[in-house]
């Protein structure tokens, strides 16, 4: 029992005597005041923890009012600001303390009648109402806010004020943005296809794709991808999508779509992708390149169509030319042959030298026409390119009109060149005969061996009429040609160029209108440990002496003519020859007869060629060696040639030393090389 209880209990007892009634009454009395006590204290405590709360939530309250993002304003009765948060003091440009405003001065003229009306609303009814009012700050910016007004306890009222504008702002330029993206859809003449990435399912297409098509754009939405493609190359088509959207920036790839018609349309299309919340959209844009691609075939097919015609316009060209130079010589043959006999050895030796001279200028246009399509094999040897020169230039100075001058620039000392003598000689003087038609009125012909910082060159040049840059530029084209129908084959140059791609040299053209042309050969450095060089037979020369060839000769050829005359051959060299007009004679002859040194034998024969022969002989008489003649063989035949044992393979037309040296070595040798095989001109 507390002390104010113990000093209220004796006075009592004082009063009332030590009685056990009074001592009981006054205990009881003690009792329950002692339990209102007791009660009082509880509810105190109560009333303190009460007011605790309110204060937290009247502080919670008055934080989310002040620091909330929502403008709120408290008006009087009357309508009047009386109090605002942060937000709403920015919003409305009005501070606490500050004079008290009529909210209706912040409400945008136009929406007055709407502000009384909420004020109407909220009078004649509890709770909230709300509508969109433009707020007019002090200072005239406008803000467009949507206005929550409800009545406050105790009298005013409480407004919340949530600001639209960016919002408002934001919508219009999607809306805008939205209605310009629809307007290019609508209006672009290319496809346009969102397709789901999930289900590869088109979501959206617009008019230009249902045209493309042929169809209409509800029809395509809901397919899938797949189905525009064709069946044959739908699997193709579904991989290359598939690599291209793994790639960034994703490619441009090739569809072909197949139309409601069964058209088949090429189109070119640019790959993209959206995401729209959990849905990812690949977009595709479709343009249709059909009539590009159709273009692109015509194109093709105009440009065959004119190769061929230029085709047989150089055949045209060529025929004509050749058969220019052929008929000239054939002039030669045919009067020599239709003169009388001559009185004396000299004229005879004369006319068998033109005629022979008049067999090897067509057997150096031939090898010119093959040179253009194939690699013609070298007689490399090492020879002096300054000799040569020099040989060249007195050749011309005999042979060039006198109105030509000709400057030789030469070196004391040889210029060694590994490489075909032949060709070259026949290189250059091609370039003499150029810069002769180049001269109708005569000039000078230069040539020279000039030592330049780059190495050695040969220089070829004139100051002829020279070439426009358009001409020059084709000048090492083949049948290619400015001068007049019947004087040109179009090969000179032509040749010139495949004998220095053969030698690995770099030839160029350097040429101008009124000023004349030069050529430059930048020739390799001397060779170093080849062979000595090797002395050619002279070209218009009747040999004086025949390599000796002993034994016999096989010799099958289906041209009667060609036969007998390389049998006279032959037999002048000392063989003995025996005939045979096909493949199959050949083979019979070798099963009655042997004892034969070698089998010359020709390649292009009916019912039976030579190749086939070749193999026939290797398989049933392996020591005899075998020679092919022939006018031209393809490097993949040659090797097949090769194989079969056969030892060599001349070129038709020959000589006879030719013809001899190679029945020599191949009735003398065991082993050839690639080398070895090929006898040329």
């Amino acid at each position: 029992m507390s002390d104010p209880f113990g000093a209220l209990r004796d006075r009592a007892l004082k009063v009332l005597g030590e009685s056990s009634g009074g001592i009981t009454a006054v205990d009881a009395v003690l009792h329950e005041m002692q339990v209102l006590h007791a009660e009082l204290e509880i509810q105190q405590e109560e009333l303190r923890e009460s007011q605790r709360h309110s204060a937290e939530h009247a502080a919670y309250y008055r934080q989310l009012f002040f620091d909330s993002p929502l403008a709120f304003v408290v008006l009087t009765e009357t309508g009047e600001v009386k109090e605002t948060n942060q937000r709403g003091a920015w919003l409305l440009g009005w501070h606490q303390g500050e004079a008290s405003l009529p909210f209706q001065q912040f409400v945008a003229a136009e929406d007055l009648g709407e502000w009384k009306r909420l004020e109407q609303r909220v009078a004649e009814r509890t709770g909230s109402t709300a509508s969109e009012l433009h707020i007019r700050k002090v200072g005239g910016t406008r803000r467009l806010c949507r206005v929550t007004i409800s009545a406050r306890q105790g009298g005013g009222r409480l407004l919340g004020l949530e600001d639209l504008t960016a919002l408002r702002e934001a919508e219009s330029r999607q809306r805008i943005a939205s209605e310009r993206a629809s307007q290019v859809l609508r209006d672009t003449s290319d496809g346009v296809l969102f397709v789901n990435v999930a289900g590869r399912l088109i979501e959206e297409a617009n008019e230009a794709t249902a045209h493309l098509l042929a169809t209409t754009a509800a029809s395509l939405r809901g397919r899938p991808l797949v189905s525009l493609f064709p069946p044959a190359l739908a699997v193709r088509q579904e991989l290359l999508l598939k690599k291209a959207v793994l790639q960034r920036p994703m490619p441009l790839v090739a569809l072909t779509l197949v139309a409601a018609n069964g058209t088949h349309v090429e189109t070119e299309v640019a790959l993209g992708e959206l995401v729209e919340g959990p849905v990812r959209l690949l977009s595709l844009l479709l343009r249709d390149v059909s009539a590009r691609a159709r273009l692109t075939a015509e194109k093709e097919e105009l440009a065959r169509t004119m190769m061929e015609s230029q085709k047989l316009e150089a055949v045209g060209q060529l025929a004509a030319g050749v058969a220019h130079d052929m008929n000239n010589m054939l002039t030669v043959i045919l009067s020599c042959a239709s003169e009388p006999l001559p009185a004396n050895e000299a004229e005879l030796r004369e006319a068998l030298g033109e005629v022979r001279s008049a067999a090897m200028r067509g057997r150096e246009l031939t090898g010119r026409l093959s040179a253009l399509y194939r690699r013609r094999p070298l007689r490399e040897a090492r020879f002096d390119l300054v000799a040569l020169v020099d040989e060249l230039a007195g050749l011309l100075r005999r042979t060039l009109p006198q109105s030509i001058t000709i400057e030789v620039t030469l070196p004391d000392a040889p210029w060694w060149v590994m490489g075909d003598e032949g060709a070259w000689h026949q290189a250059l003087l091609n370039l003499a005969i150029n810069a002769r038609d180049a001269m109708p009125h005569g000039g000078r012909l230069r040539l020279a061996c000039l030592q330049t910082a780059s190495g050695r060159e040969l220089l070829v040049s004139d100051d002829g009429v020279g070439m426009s840059p358009e001409i020059a530029a084709r000048a090492f084209e083949p049948f290619f040609t400015t001068k007049a129908e019947g004087h040109g084959t179009g090969l000179g140059l032509a040749h010139v160029h495949a004998v220095a791609r053969a030698h690995h040299v770099d030839v160029r053209c350097e040429s101008k209108l009124g000023e004349g042309t030069r050529f430059r050969f930048l020739m390799p450095p001397p060779p170093e440990g080849v062979p000595s060089p090797v002395v050619n037979e002279p070209a218009g020369a009747v040999p004086v002496k025949l390599p000796r060839l002993e034994g016999r000769v096989l010799l099958v050829d289906d041209d009667a003519l060609g036969r007998k005359a390389t049998a006279r051959l032959l037999k002048r060299s000392g063989a003995e020859v025996v005939e045979a007009s096909s493949g199959q004679e050949a083979l019979d002859v070798l099963t009655r007869e042997t004892n034969f040194v070698a089998m010359l034998t020709d390649l292009a024969m009916p019912e039976m060629d030579g190749e086939t022969l070749a193999a026939r002989v290797r398989d049933a008489w392996p020591r005899l060696p075998v020679v092919v003649f022939t006018g031209e063989v393809r490097d993949d035949r040659l090797q097949r040639l090769l194989g079969l044992g056969v030892k060599r393979v001349v070129s038709k037309p020959y000589t006879v030393v030719e013809l001899v040296d190679a029945l020599l070595s191949a009735a003398t040798s065991t082993s050839t090389t690639r080398e070895t095989l090929i006898q040329t001109r």
